[in-house]
């Protein structure tokens, strides 16, 4: 892979590239380094193709670019670039104290980074590796998927900006193939073990979701006036519910007890294993809170 590069004309005495925002914590000062610090060579003429991999993401990525998201953008991509360049360089790049360094995320031996490599020279073959790399430590698809793109949208900026003039090499560079895991089906005994371990109200709870499919907020806005524990209907508020049925009208949010929309509004058989879980819970918590769980 190869790309036609174009060269810059000299900017003067003005910054090359500024990435000093007023609006965001990453400045010039959190990257290490002076807002004009590419600067034209002697011909007035630089050539920005040859620049290292790791110094086009410091000053002009991250300033363009990373420095206009939000606060999980930048998280997202510090992370994410601690796979493509030596992990200490990113918490330079991204302002953090290098006393806090987390051990487990500096350089392993024999991972193929980029730092140094000059942006003209990146190839299909360097992402490839640094996939092969990501899978051959046990990382996910969907982890490679990112290193994959996190490059691909550094080149794709470089060629946006008419340093680099081609197609972008990481677009050779097939994504891998995501494996869903097959979700672990439990047996009634495990389940029964589970849930002996649990208590009030996780296990409620749990028995209510595991037997009848309501959401966690649906649960904890239950009112004992729509659950019918009896084998024949009963009114309320202008409708009937089944024998045996809990009436799904509202859930527990932000703002407390909430309706839920219309198209959400039904009704849930109980099984009878779950009924008498229910009967057993009103005896023991009483008549005196019309919520089934009450939040604290």
């Amino acid at each position: 892979m190869s790309f036609y590069t174009s060269r810059l004309p000299a900017c003067g005495t003005s910054p090359a590239f500024s990435f000093a925002h007023s609006h965001t914590d990453i400045s010039s000062r959190s990257y290490g380094g002076s807002e004009d610090a590419i600067r034209p060579q002697g011909d007035g003429i630089q050539d920005m193709s040859s620049i290292g991999f790791a110094r086009f993401v410091e000053t002009v990525f991250i300033p363009d670019h990373v420095v206009h998201k939000t606060f999980a953008g930048r998280a997202h991509y510090c992370a994410i670039l601690k796979h493509v360049l030596h992990p200490e360089t990113v918490d330079r790049l991204f302002g953090h104290d290098p006393s806090n360094w987390n051990a487990r995320l500096r350089a392993p031996s024999g991972w193929p980074y980029i730092d140094d490599l000059s942006l003209c020279d990146v190839t299909p073959a360097h992402v490839t590796q640094i996939i092969l790399a990501a899978f051959a430590k046990g990382y996910s698809a969907q982890t490679v998927k990112h290193i994959r793109n996190v490059i691909g949208a550094i080149m794709s900026h470089a060629i946006k900006k008419n340093i680099l003039r081609g197609s972008n090499p990481v677009s050779s560079v097939p994504l891998p193939p995501t494996v869903r895991k097959r979700a672990q089906r439990l047996n009634e005994s495990q389940v029964r073990s589970i849930l002996a371990l649990m208590q009030y109200p996780e296990r409620e709870m749990t028995l209510i979701t595991i037997a009848t499919g309501m959401s966690i907020s649906e649960i904890c806005g239950l009112q004992w006036k729509h659950i019918n524990l009896t084998r024949a209907k009963v009114a309320c508020e202008g409708c009937a519910i089944p024998a045996q049925s809990i009436l799904v009208k509202q859930q527990w949010n932000a703002r407390g007890l909430v309706e839920i929309g219309a198209s959400r509004t039904r009704f849930v058989y109980i099984p009878d294993a779950l009924n008498d879980a229910l009967v057993m819970l009103r005896s023991q918590r009483g008549n005196s809170d019309p919520a089934v769980f009450v939040l604290r």
